[in-house]
């Protein structure tokens, strides 16, 4: 299920509710091989023992579950700044693609409005430019309001009040940006392509001091290449950077829940008939995903001193949402 950050470690939303379970209610396991089960994510329900034993090997707190700071669902009192992120099928014989959604990023650059934006950003971030942080911004904001209509069609999205819209978006959109541009970018470096037509290359990422993240970003990008992540899994991980249940204030986190039950369940018969000697690709995702957030805070970190300086302008969506004042039309 989707990654955040619980009991000191960034793990999925089900390891951390069996975590939680075993501790607040003092509960012993015993294995019937030794202690010595591979865990993994598509059998991980198998050896609760095992299960356990490996929480706490990888850096679970027991003190965590039993905080006095803590809220209902195990959540820490925060504001849900640290975040995200895993599809649906009980039948072996299925197609490659069955029940996930049409390959990400199809949607035709000819209608007025998409062609309308090219021309717009034609010039940034080209040789030209004399100011390509103002041009790194204007993008993003472009490829923001591309995320906002597109979560605006996803079922499982506008069937959650708005209140829960808005706190997923605000939690969620610079991870929704940063993966949009690690899946451009797979297959096209050096560089990164923060759209379809504009890359940052490395000596303008040093130029406006964002080569760290661009570092971070590249990383990810690689490991999706060996990892192959192909067109069908991209809008998964997408939806589950979203659809985070980890968020404080959700009126309805059990409905958000059970969409990345949904979600990981398609995964894992995705990958078991894609790669089926893979048997930890999905988890090797989901951790990619997971690293994606942490650099995701850094990059808010970032902006939101670019925003305290007045640099970021006032009436983009950009801004709405560094502030928090987002409103769904």
């Amino acid at each position: 299920m989707i990654p955040g950050f619980h009991y000191g470690i960034y793990s999925c939303e089900s390891c951390k509710g069996f975590f939680k379970r075993t501790v607040q209610n003092g509960k012993t396991f015993t294995c019937k091989q030794s202690s010595s089960c591979a865990v993994e994510v598509s059998n991980r329900k198998k050896c609760p023992a095992c299960r356990y034993n490996k929480c706490r090997a990888v850096g679970m707190k027991v003190e965590g579950p039993i905080r006095p700071d803590r809220t209902r669902g195990g959540r820490s009192n925060y504001d849900g700044k640290s975040p995200v992120m895993p599809l649906n099928s009980s039948s072996s014989n299925i197609t490659p693609h069955h029940k996930l959604k049409r390959p990400y990023g199809t949607s035709s650059l000819s209608s007025p409005e998409e062609q309308s934006v090219v021309n717009c950003c034609e010039s940034r971030l080209s040789h030209e430019d004399s100011d390509k942080f103002d041009s790194l911004l204007h993008l993003a904001d472009h490829c923001l309001y591309k995320i906002v209509k597109w979560a605006r069609v996803l079922p499982e999205f506008i069937s959650i009040t708005t209140d829960d819209q808005i706190l997923l978006l605000q939690n969620n959109w610079c991870e929704l940006l940063f993966l949009n541009c690690c899946f451009h970018s797979m297959y096209h470096r050096p560089g990164l392509r923060v759209s379809k037509h504009h890359s940052l290359t490395p000596q303008m990422a040093e130029e406006l001091g964002v080569e760290k993240v661009m570092g971070r970003l590249t990383s990810i990008v690689e490991d999706l290449e060996d990892m192959r992540v192909d067109e069908y899994e991209m809008p998964a991980l997408k939806s589950m950077l979203l659809m985070s249940p980890d968020i404080v204030n959700l009126s309805n986190e059990r409905a958000i829940v059970e969409h990345q039950d949904s979600l990981i369940d398609s995964l894992l018969t995705y990958s078991k008939v894609k790669h089926p000697n893979n048997h930890n690709r999905v988890g090797a995702m989901v951790t990619k995903l997971a690293e994606l957030s942490r650099c995701s805070y850094v990059a808010k970190e970032m902006l939101t001193n670019v925003q305290n300086s007045g640099k970021v302008p006032q009436h983009s969506l950009l801004h709405e949402l560094l502030k928090g004042d987002v409103v769904l039309h």
